[in-house]
């Protein structure tokens, strides 16, 4: 069984939200969520994850109140929390990546 696992750096967006920016070509995104008070541990696979203690409120935020419940090939992008931003310019564009 072929499955994916997210990973992500969560940043105070404001009081209520947080983002995970990431890059799609030259468009900056940022995934909106709801702020969790406490995080817990999770076990999947053998392995020791934390995770937002109300995680079903985050995958009905994410996916939808029900959509959650059957896989899909592709969920491609969070649709239903993701806030198109800015595009780099043509200068700023060569540096994102820079090492």
């Amino acid at each position: 069984m072929d499955f994916y696992v997210t990973s992500s750096f969560f940043y105070d967006l404001n009081s209520t939200h947080l983002y995970a920016g990431y890059q799609l070509g030259r468009s900056k995104m940022k995934n909106v969520l709801s702020k969790f008070n406490r995080l817990c541990s999770a076990e999947l696979f053998n392995e020791r994850h934390l995770v937002p203690c109300n995680y079903l409120d985050y995958l009905k935020e994410i996916y939808g109140q029900n959509d959650w419940k059957n896989p899909r090939d592709n969920y491609g992008e969070w649709s239903s929390v993701v806030n198109r931003g800015e595009k780099w310019t043509e200068d700023e564009y060569p540096n994102v990546f820079n090492t």
